[in-house]
Order: structure tokens, then sequence, then C-alpha cells
């Protein structure tokens, strides 16, 4: 028996887990490391003894996300932004016309990168309890091989919720593609084309197009989809709707 496996059998033995503690303090109690639980030389010990990390009376604590919170709207959508610059812009819209290219969003949720893969199991905390009602989370990113695997990663990881692609945002940075960049970054991601199947509005010649902008590390970043670009897009959408009425 190695020194952690003694530390856990004594803690155990010690009964001594009766009020809860986070995943990294229960960690720390008993290994004096408060990494150790989360890491893959912890699961494993913990698999070696047949041992559920919930056994150890231990609670998750998910990265929390900053969202907006659209007061006006009874939608069940909310839009997942990957980028700051964009987040803040669409919410400058979200607030003066209620939607973000002509569809109601009630929560506008700041993605921070690949940080959402982590972050979006907040959704469950009580205090994000005003959205829990959303039915659908679209998704807008860079088209780029990260933002594409961002996006997969993201609504495989989280298979009970309603992830989307948002449509017109990527129908638009598509249309758009001229405007792409070399990226700078060294070992970008490769991603392979079953990552794209999600994105089957584009039409599968825009799939094998977007496979060889996202493979040769070119990037279409959201921030074309600018502000400008959004109030037109909003007066347009109202001087339609305007028609109809």
């Amino acid at each position: 028996m190695n020194i952690k496996e003694l530390q856990l059998s004594e803690f155990i033995k010690s009964k001594q887990f009766t009020t809860p503690l986070s995943i990294n303090e229960r960690s720390f109690q008993i290994f004096g490391d408060e990494k150790f639980l989360n890491s893959t030389e912890g699961k494993s010990l913990l698999n070696k003894n047949h041992i559920s990390i919930h056994m150890l009376n231990v609670y998750k604590t998910p990265e929390p996300f900053i969202y907006y919170l659209n007061p006006y709207s009874n939608s069940k959508n909310a839009l997942i932004i990957e980028n700051k610059d964009s987040w803040y812009t669409m919410k400058y819209v979200l607030k003066n016309y209620g939607s973000v290219c002509g569809i109601d969003i009630k929560a506008l949720i700041y993605g921070e990168g690949r940080k959402i893969q982590n972050s979006f199991s907040y959704i469950e905390e009580d205090d994000t309890a005003n959205i829990h009602d959303v039915q659908t989370f679209f998704y807008f990113g860079d088209i780029d091989s990260s933002g594409i695997d961002i996006y997969y990663k993201l609504k495989n990881l989280f298979k009970a919720h309603n992830i989307c692609p948002f449509d017109p945002g990527y129908q638009y940075l598509y249309n758009n593609r001229n405007l792409k960049r070399k990226k700078e970054m060294k070992n970008c991601t490769r991603i392979p084309c079953y990552e794209l199947s999600h994105f089957e509005f584009l039409g599968v010649e825009a799939r094998v197009v977007l496979l060889e902008i996202c493979n040769n590390d070119f990037i279409v970043p959201q921030e074309i989809l600018n502000h400008e670009v959004l109030l037109r897009w909003n007066v347009i959408s109202n001087y339609e709707n305007d028609i109809y009425l």
C-alpha cells in the first residue's frame, strides 16, 4: 500500500466526511494536495479501490459563466458567443432590439473560448434559475478549426441540452469568407469532416470549403458580423415585419 492509498484508507476509517466539501477542499483534507482527486492518478486510485467520488461527500464547482438576461423576452432561446467583443456587441443590440439577426434571444452567454466546455454545467446551478427554462442554446463562434471544435465538443459533452449552430451568424461568415486571414498560431488544431456534420444548413459544398479553411490554418472571425452589420440587419428585419403586419 503506497502513501496515497494509506491516506485514503485512514480518512475513510475516520469517517470525517459528514460535512460536504468541494472536491479540491476534500482532496487537500485527505492528501494535502488540492489537485490530486481531479488528477488522472487520483481517479485511478479511487477506481482501484472501488470508491466513487460521491462517497467522499463532495460537490462539484463548475466554472461560472457571464450572461446577459433580456428582461423583455419570453423566448426559450439562449445564444452562446465565443469571443468577448462579439458578446458585448450583441448585448448592445439585444438591449435595443430584443433580438439578434431576427431571432428572439432571452439570454446571451459569454462562452470565453474553450472555457464553455467546463462552464456550461453552471446552467444547472440555482443562481441561473432565470434561464432554466431555455430550450435551445444557439452557439456562434469563429469559423476556424478551434471554433468548430469547441462547438462540436460542447454539443457532445451536453447531449441532454439542445445546442445548435447559430445559422444566420455562420451563414454571414460563410458569405464573407473572402475576408478570412491566415492564423498566426503554430500547431493549430486539425478537425475531421464529421465535426462539420451539424452545419448541414450551409450545404455540402460549403462544408467542404469550411473544412479547407479550417485545416489550412485560416480563420473567418466572428467579429466580421460587427455592430454596424447587426444594426442594419435589425432595421431591415423590423421593416419587413412592419410590411406584414
